[in-house]
């Protein structure tokens, strides 16, 4: 997921959704872990998936928001979900005051 500032003067906030296939045992259940800076607040919602069957989807929505990037060129978190079996799924989440190449 990947923000990009329109105006490093002021605050960024953005707003992803995200469908998901479970590929794993049909009964599984993943919470989301979140890992951020401290002024990059990322909220998940809902927060737990629970997956009844292979090939389920389910949706959730991240939102994002961070400071003005004035000094800051890129700022980074990450968005993981984990299960009980400690199976992990992780998506990274980038705001960046610049132009990134294509792929990112």
């Amino acid at each position: 997921m990947n923000v990009q500032v329109e105006n490093p003067h002021s605050s960024t906030t953005a707003a992803f959704i995200r469908t998901v296939t479970n590929v794993g045992p049909e009964k599984s259940t993943y919470k989301a872990v979140v890992k951020a800076p401290k002024d990059v607040k990322v909220t998940v919602t809902p927060d737990t998936l629970v997956f009844n069957k292979v090939n389920e989807k389910k949706i959730f929505k991240v939102k994002v928001q961070g400071p003005p990037m004035e000094d800051t060129l890129v700022l980074s978190a990450s968005l993981e979900w984990i299960d009980s079996n400690n199976h992990k799924v992780k998506s990274l989440i980038v705001i960046s005051n610049m132009v990134l190449p294509i792929g990112i």
